[in-house]
């Protein structure tokens, strides 16, 4: 009698060459002939997170404690849950890091685009926006007084999203609870 394999097992996208690489950072590989994954591929590379996200997780932490990798902000972090937005956005963005200081606004906040965030961070405009007549030049931030956000450490402490390893790390390591300054380039 045959035996047959586990629904799961039948649905495991293969693992190609720079899948994990795109996971983790959010943009292809340099390496030559490894993004072949490309086709159909925001389904892909959603379903590549939902068979082996905790995994490469898992793996990211050892290596990086107390950070994320990209796609983890993506689809795992906390939703936004604020119940005054009426958007078709609304409960599939990350909540963001918390912004502590520095000036510029957000660029879905001056240029009428739709919240994007990047590492649980959003993009600011730049001069060339400005020029353009996209925002106001007060929207771009001054170099001199850059945004300040949570670090990723103090977000995951925030919502207890911390494992007891990268709680142990971070004791030692409590500079990784600093804000972080956002370089806003051209």
């Amino acid at each position: 009698m045959a035996i047959k394999p586990r629904p799961e097992l039948q649905e495991r996208p293969e693992t190609e060459p720079g899948m994990v690489h795109y996971l983790i950072h959010g943009e292809m590989s340099t390496e030559p002939g490894v993004n072949r994954f490309l086709n159909n591929f925001p389904e892909k590379i959603r379903k590549a997170w939902e068979m082996i996200g905790e995994a490469v997780t898992r793996d990211f932490i050892k290596d990086h404690p107390c950070t994320r990798p990209w796609a983890w902000w993506m689809w795992s972090a906390p939703r936004q849950n604020d119940s005054d937005i009426d958007c078709y956005w609304h409960g599939t963005l990350p909540e963001p890091r918390l912004r502590i200081g520095g000036s510029g606004t957000p660029s879905f906040e001056c240029m009428g685009t739709a919240p994007g965030f990047r590492f649980g961070l959003p993009s600011f405009p730049t001069a060339v926006h400005a020029d353009a007549g996209l925002c106001a030049i007060n929207d771009v931030p001054d170099p001199d007084d850059l945004p300040v956000f949570e670090s990723q450490a103090a977000y995951l402490k925030r919502h207890g999203l911390l494992t007891p390893a990268e709680k142990r790390w971070l004791a030692g390591h409590p500079a990784a609870l600093q804000p972080e300054i956002i370089k806003v380039t051209e």
